[in-house]
């Protein structure tokens, strides 16, 4: 998706994620409510799935765990900043910018 064809409202909201950049994670990166679900969904994921991440910030904590594993994870997100880190922390993911 081109994101010039985003809404106002999703750049607004996409900005504000752009300015979070790396301290997004200080507050996802490790919630442990998250981490436990994504356990209980590794144990029951069929080996090297196809699983979409909607809203994946900086792949870090579900994309990157899926990956770990072998699972195929494609990561959206609409913010630019959120998309370039994640294709930093997690390489074996794809990751794109949309809405």
């Amino acid at each position: 998706m081109d994101p010039n064809s985003f809404s106002l409202e999703t750049h607004q909201q996409a900005a504000v994620f752009d300015q979070i950049g790396d301290q997004y994670e200080t507050v996802y990166g490790r919630n442990t409510e998250q981490i436990t679900a994504m356990e209980w969904l590794l144990q029951r994921l069929p080996p090297t799935s196809h699983v979409l991440d909607i809203g994946s910030g900086t792949g870090v904590p579900t994309a990157r765990m899926l990956a770990a594993v072998g699972h195929d994870v494609t990561g959206v997100d609409i913010s630019a900043e959120m998309i370039r880190i994640s294709k930093q922390q997690v390489p074996q993911a794809t990751f794109l910018q949309a809405d």
